[in-house]
């Protein structure tokens, strides 16, 4: 958990802005178990609660993993973005919000 040690945590958020509910997180992996793995590791330190809501096959060869997120006030979505297409080499392929 390199990437999450202090000089790295994102310096954009100060606890007193308005933080978005629910937001549903869409990750495309290349292998499930590594890619929830990291997925896991990082919604352990930038969200309240997460829920994996499913996991599907698509016809790149890639599996989409959508889960249900609450943000910690600190951490924007970009900021949860970036952490895991930096650590999710190679596994993360792409990651994006929806409501």
């Amino acid at each position: 958990m390199d990437s999450l040690t202090a000089s790295r945590r994102p310096t954009g958020g100060n606890g007193c802005g308005e933080q978005p509910g629910e937001l549903v997180l869409r990750v495309e992996t290349t292998d499930v178990d590594d890619g929830m793995r990291v997925v896991e590791r990082v919604l352990r330190v930038t969200a309240k609660k997460w829920n994996l809501r499913r996991a599907v096959a698509n016809a790149e060869k890639a599996v989409v993993l959508d889960y249900v997120c609450r943000l910690r006030r600190v951490y924007t979505p970009d900021d949860v973005r970036a952490l895991l297409l930096h650590d999710g080499v190679p596994f993360v392929l792409a990651a994006e919000w929806t409501r």
